[in-house]
């Protein structure tokens, strides 16, 4: 038997009732379903990796970095999701939650709080899973192939490849194909230079070796224009609600 579906008069006061919630209780509600959706998403994804990692094991009879590593595994293929995540969230999600009341500026905090409690858990989920192979499969708890240390910057990567997205999206969708396209190569250049600093600053007669203080440093430097980016464009964002 079908669901009857709600009708307008109820829709209506539900919508009223979510304009009246304090601000910060929509910046939650907003941040608690995004979690909720690409939670799923990013959890089954990580089940899957962890199947396959066991499978890869007992294929070819290695796990650290000399043949294969659970977090690394992940990581590389966690950066696709993140980037087409981005891309997505803009569309019907936005619209749906402003035509219920939820501003843009209540929406990006929102899905900001969102997407660091997202990749922070596929952190803690990864590491988990990776201990829980180590431990079956090696002996230890981790292997000799994993430096936690490493791991933070490569996390932090992840974050920027979802607002890369977020900002990709909405480029295209606040101006035409041309215009955006033009944008994004005016932004690419400098961010891919901005990005190879790291490099550059290395030593190459063996001396001091700043990489590991350089690549936190400058990712948490373009994290964070890019969030400012996006937060300028959001505010003017003309979603048009039916």
């Amino acid at each position: 038997m079908k669901a009857m579906k709600e009708s307008p008069g109820n829709e209506n006061h539900r919508n009223e009732n979510l304009r009246n919630e304090h601000p910060n209780n929509r910046v939650l509600k907003v941040a608690w379903d995004m979690a909720k959706l690409q939670g799923g998403v990013v959890m089954g994804a990580t089940a899957v990796a962890f199947l396959l990692n066991m499978a890869f094991y007992f294929t070819r009879g290695s796990f650290s970095d000399g043949g294969f590593n659970f977090m690394i595994h992940l990581q590389e293929r966690a950066y696709i999701f993140f980037l087409v995540a981005g891309i997505l969230i803009l569309g019907k999600m936005m619209g749906d939650y402003i035509k219920v009341g939820v501003t843009r500026r209540e929406f990006f905090f929102g899905n900001l709080l969102s997407s660091l409690f997202l990749v922070l858990s596929l952190f803690v989920v990864g590491l988990f899973l990776h201990g829980i192979l180590s431990l079956v499969l090696t002996g230890y708890v981790f292997s000799e192939g994993l430096e936690i240390g490493r791991l933070v910057p490569s996390f932090l990567e992840m974050l920027q490849y979802y607002f890369v997205g977020w900002l990709i999206a909405l480029i295209f969708k606040r101006f035409s194909v041309i215009k955006g396209v033009l944008i994004l190569l005016g932004v690419a250049f400098p961010a891919f230079m901005f990005s190879m600093l790291p490099a550059m600053m290395i030593e190459s007669d063996g001396g001091p070796h700043l990489t590991g203080l350089a690549f936190p440093i400058q990712g948490i430097i373009f994290t964070g224009i890019i969030i400012w980016v996006i937060y300028l464009t959001i505010r003017r964002f003309p979603y048009a609600i039916e």
